[in-house]
């Protein structure tokens, strides 16, 4: 899918046990630079940031919230992270198509593809 991974030490070794390649980024709280820093210095484009217990939900607050701040999209939940990458790769793989709400609306669904694999959807008023 052409993405790279940065993992926190548990998920970089659950991730590396499945062959999945990614680099390891220290844990908030557990040295500078950390994950929190590099959301803040626009480094990631989604965050998936999954908690085991009510210390990482506390430790993991300064990522969701930089997430917010800074608009990268996050999921918290294993499922919610599994559906953004299904959509990722029906958008890689797909072209979209754009339709009205209303089905009286003046815009006339359009649909261009790149052809470099990325879709690009747009809608046209005449």
């Amino acid at each position: 899918m052409g993405f790279t991974l940065d993992a926190t030490p548990g998920t970089h070794a659950f991730l590396t046990k499945y062959g999945i390649p990614s680099d390891l980024v220290t844990k908030v709280g557990a040295g500078f630079p950390n994950c929190a820093t590099h959301v803040a210095a626009g480094r990631y484009q989604l965050v998936i940031n999954t908690t085991s217990d009510e210390k990482a939900i506390l430790d993991s607050y300064s990522i969701r919230r930089t997430a917010l701040e800074r608009r990268v999209p996050y999921c918290t939940l294993l499922t919610m992270a599994r559906a953004f990458i299904k959509a990722i790769a029906a958008i890689q793989t797909h072209a979209l198509t754009l339709s009205p709400l209303k089905p009286d609306s003046p815009i006339k669904p359009t649909t261009t593809s790149s052809g470099n694999g990325k879709a690009t959807a747009h809608a046209r008023v005449p």
